[in-house]
């Protein structure tokens, strides 16, 4: 089932008394997602970031299936790289440094090169959420995107997961944080990601969920210990949603690389 959207929070603080509305939208935003796992920020990235943010991962997405063509091709040869532990066959799509195949019809691109001039003007829409939860001396672990492509009526959702478990099964504030930047509107169609809200609790474990339809320029950013998952791409055209995965200092994700940034 799903439920109504009271994760959604806007990030717009226009008119008068313009930095006691800003602390306020901010102290909203905490709140649910402290309470919910998920809050989604609307219309929080102005166009000209946006725009940048776009250039930077078509241009590594060109390169990236690219170099996935030519391991395709050396496989095909038997020219292909092999496993790490040294076995005859050769590695699977999903080992290649370059991108990780993903359930249904998903391609994680890992790393989005751009200057870190626009990646600071780009995080100024989120980072104030994301530093009051996480505290000083946050880590910004990685930046990269999920490219959904149009998926046969055979592949379906995406399994519910969370990116992490509870870390020692009492209720704890946020100890990681993902931000998911729409580069296109996602729709029902497109195949938005859905949310179980309060699944990130301990003992939280309601069935109702919601799926967060986008505008380009939205931001989502939900606790790692939260439920979702990318639901299957029916249209025509690829679905390209970056991510920024930030951390408190002391944590590591053990099933990716190391820190890339201290902020």
């Amino acid at each position: 089932s799903s439920s109504s959207s009271s994760s959604s929070s806007s990030s717009s603080s226009g008119g008068p008394g313009g930095a006691d509305s800003k602390r306020a939208t901010l102290r909203a935003a905490a709140s649910t997602l402290l309470e919910h796992g998920v809050v989604q920020l609307r219309s929080a990235l102005p166009t000209e970031a946006l725009l940048t943010l776009r250039g930077a991962h078509d241009r590594r997405l060109e390169e990236v299936l690219a170099q996935l063509a030519a391991l395709r091709e050396a496989r095909l040869l038997g020219n292909g790289p092999r496993e790490a532990s040294g076995g005859g066959e050769p590695a699977a799509p999903s080992e290649f440094e370059v991108a990780c195949v993903r359930d249904g019809a998903r391609l994680d691109l890992v790393g989005i090169p751009a200057p870190a001039a626009s990646l600071d003007e780009v995080e100024a829409a989120w980072l104030p959420l994301v530093r009051a939860l996480l505290g000083p001396g946050l880590q910004r672990l990685w930046v990269g995107s999920f490219v959904a492509l149009p998926a046969s009526e055979r592949c379906g959702h995406q399994p519910w997961h969370a990116d992490a478990p509870q870390l020692f099964h009492v209720p704890l504030p946020p100890h990681a944080l993902n931000v998911f930047v729409p580069l296109a509107d996602v729709d029902l169609d497109t195949g938005p990601t859905e949310f179980r809200p309060g699944s990130h609790l301990v003992g939280g474990e309601s069935e109702d969920s919601v799926a967060l339809c986008s505008r380009a320029g939205d931001v989502i950013v939900y606790d790692y210990r939260v439920w979702h998952r990318g639901l299957a791409n029916r249209s025509d055209a690829p679905r390209r949603v970056m991510y920024f995965t930030y951390a408190k200092p002391w944590w590591r994700d053990a099933n990716k690389g190391a820190s890339t940034a201290g902020m």
